[in-house]
């Protein structure tokens, strides 16, 4: 892999920031447009956002390889498995407990993603084991997870709904990221990434649809941040996946911190939370000094 340039540092900052601002844009969205908190409106909000982004990077792809985008029989059953693990129950179970959680909260219980896929990749990958190093750093982090869950930071307590199904979503977002890394060795990313959101955001309008009660009341300023949030899905997931083909995933790892660093302040800024909670500050210290101490690396001569 090619040594980390400064662009390419800049690009993962820019994709991760743009990751973390998904969280307070989601719940702002669900204000917006007056969903109250209604589990199939939140679904099918959810679907016409990836499918739209599918379609997107669909006609992006098209005209950038000149050609319709395509993959081989024996690739369908794992593009399937793709969209239905990586966007429908991924985000069927991220939609549903972000509805239920605060922006902040949400963005920090997002973050073991990082910690999980540790534990998995041990058991998945020969070349992957768990070394110190990551033990405490993943130790520290899901300490600062922790503290989120018992704190009571929610207003609630820890709810299946709420924080469990967010959780739910973080173990579906690792295993769907080990399903596009088998994927990717033999389809373009950009084809796995199109056809992924198209599949999993049509099985999210399908499942809004069949308990839609007309809970969405369309609004210009709904409509800006859902288009808001079709470009981090396009835009965003498109760069992000550039950038792993062509460096290391640890070198590019290491700037996963920014993600509930940018979540928390634009929670502030967009939904006006109190991002200032001294438990909530330790909380995000912790699991960004998890993320940071985990991708690390120390040069040597």
């Amino acid at each position: 892999m090619k040594k980390l340039p400064v662009s390419a540092m800049l690009l993962a900052a820019l994709c991760n920031i743009l990751f973390g601002s998904a969280i307070p844009a989601i719940k702002l969205g669900y204000e917006l447009f007056n969903m109250d908190g209604d589990i199939f409106s939140s679904i099918l909000y959810a679907g016409i956002r990836f499918f739209s982004a599918g379609v997107v990077v669909f006609i992006f792809t098209s005209f950038s390889q000149k050609k319709l985008p395509s993959f081989k029989k024996q690739n369908a059953t794992d593009v399937v498995l793709l969209g239905l693990v990586y966007i429908f129950l991924q985000y069927l179970f991220f939609y549903i407990g972000v509805s239920n959680v605060p922006g902040t909260v949400s963005t920090l219980l997002t973050s073991s993603s990082v910690f999980i896929s540790i534990i998995l990749a041990h058991f998945a990958y020969k070349d992957d084991k768990i070394t110190v190093k990551k033990a405490m750093g993943s130790i520290i982090g899901f300490t600062g997870v922790f503290i989120v869950c018992i704190s009571g930071l929610s207003g609630k307590g820890f709810t299946i709904s709420g924080e469990g199904f967010v959780f739910v979503s973080s173990f579906m977002f690792v295993f769907g990221s080990m399903i596009h890394k088998k994927v990717s060795k033999d389809i373009s990313s950009f084809v796995a990434t199109a056809y992924n959101f198209l599949i999993g955001g049509f099985l999210l309008i399908l499942v809004g649809l069949f308990g839609y009660e007309g809970g969405i009341e369309v609004t210009f300023l709904g409509c800006i941040a859902l288009m808001y949030l079709i470009f981090v899905s396009s835009f965003a997931t498109t760069l992000w996946s550039t950038l792993l083909k062509k460096y290391n995933i640890g070198d590019l790892s290491i700037f996963n911190f920014l993600i509930p660093v940018s979540g928390a302040i634009f929670s502030g800024l967009l939904l006006g939370e109190n991002i200032f909670n001294l438990r909530y500050i330790i909380s995000l210290l912790l699991v960004c000094a998890g993320i940071i101490a985990v991708n690390f690396k120390v040069k040597t001569r």
